[in-house]
């Protein structure tokens, strides 16, 4: 248990959050995890080949309480695709596959690429990649069918940590 705020630093670095990362509100933040022990519950969620209906938003990830996504991956075999993200009640990220594709070489917490096969050509799987994701009270990843017709999404990963 961090007994201090350099012990809370260290506990959320090794964590995978660096320091840059951690939110304004950082003593609160700092104070949470310490106060708690730390983040001692680790899962996944792993769910394979969900059809999602046109127009339709589905909401693979949802937790009330202080915690870290560690990793969330989106496969499909459509670009028209939208990943909304809230955490503590507030959207931070609401964009679609094209729109994390024109961020993902100046941020690091996040990638948007197609997967290419061993000689560099195109598989028609698309891939949105976030990393890093810490919520004090609640998170909500929800990802929503552009389309006209149904997309089946290859992958919805993740991996958390919580209280």
């Amino acid at each position: 248990m961090a007994k201090n705020i350099v012990d809370a630093r260290n506990e959320l670095l090794r964590l995978g959050r660096t320091t840059y990362q951690i939110p304004a509100q950082e003593d609160t933040l700092v104070s949470l995890v310490a106060a708690q022990g730390g983040l001692n519950t680790t899962g996944v969620i792993d769910i394979t080949n969900k059809s999602i209906g046109a127009g339709e938003t589905y909401q693979f990830i949802s937790f009330t309480e202080l915690g870290l996504i560690e990793e969330c991956l989106i496969l499909s075999p459509s670009t028209n695709f939208s990943v909304i993200v809230n955490v503590d009640g507030e959207e931070i990220l609401n964009r679609t596959y094209t729109q994390y594709t024109d961020i993902t070489q100046i941020l690091k917490d996040i990638s948007a690429f197609e997967e290419r096969d061993s000689d560099g050509n195109p598989l028609s799987k698309y891939t949105v990649h976030l990393i890093n994701i810490n919520f004090k009270n609640s998170i909500k990843i929800e990802v929503k069918n552009n389309s006209a017709s149904p997309i089946t999404f290859n992958n919805l990963f993740c991996k958390y940590k919580t209280r």
